[in-house]
């Protein structure tokens, strides 16, 4: 995403709101179709086929209810992924009848975010947007650095000691730290840079 994006990020969903900004909806779409298809993988939504489905029925909800969205009520983030879980709910329930269409096991969806209390599903979306914006972060920072960088970074983050990730790499603990600090302070900027610029 272009820096220009991110500038347009901040008034999206008031442009989204509008009928006639077809580029503001697109642009919409282009960033959120990927958040709800990950909502829709924690869900345990197996079927591709199922999942651009509904991916479509979600997209239609939100451009129908993007005007009534009330940002005092909840986050918008949280508003997306409610909808999404309501019509994954909707939609396999509907499914229930032909077994053999349902991707996911009707148990196993009544114990995937059905369960939960309004503030805990908050909660649970939250931890999702900031997961979602940390893989997004970790993707945009990526062709900025080369040789093993990436690598310590992804180890370390695994759990794994300076001196461990030397001796798998064949590198010094100071190559290890050194690299791991450039690549963990341009993850922790771009992330943030995320949250200023994605958050509404």
């Amino acid at each position: 995403m272009s820096e220009d994006k991110y500038l347009t990020r901040q008034t999206l969903l008031i442009r989204a709101q509008n009928d006639d900004d077809h580029d503001a909806w697109e642009e919409f779409i282009s960033f959120y179709k990927a958040f709800i298809y990950h909502i829709l993988q924690k869900m345990n939504v197996r079927s591709r086929d199922d999942m651009d489905d509904l991916v479509q029925d979600v997209l239609v909800k939100l451009w129908k209810g993007l005007k009534t969205y009330d940002k005092s009520k909840s986050k918008f983030r949280t508003w997306i992924s409610l909808i999404t879980k309501n019509t994954v709910i909707s939609f396999f329930r509907k499914k229930s009848v032909r077994p053999d269409l349902v991707g996911v096991e009707s148990a196993e969806l009544e114990n995937n975010f059905t369960t939960y209390s309004e503030s805990e599903l908050e909660e649970i979306f939250e931890n999702e947007w900031r997961a979602y914006l940390c893989t997004i972060a970790y993707e945009n920072i990526q062709k900025l650095f080369t040789g093993n960088a990436l690598e310590v970074f992804k180890l370390s983050q695994e759990g794994m000691s300076s001196g461990e990730i030397a001796e798998k790499l064949g590198l010094t603990k100071e190559s290890v730290y050194v690299l791991s600090s450039r690549v963990k302070s341009k993850f922790t900027s771009e992330v943030k840079k995320l949250i200023n610029n994605l958050e509404f």
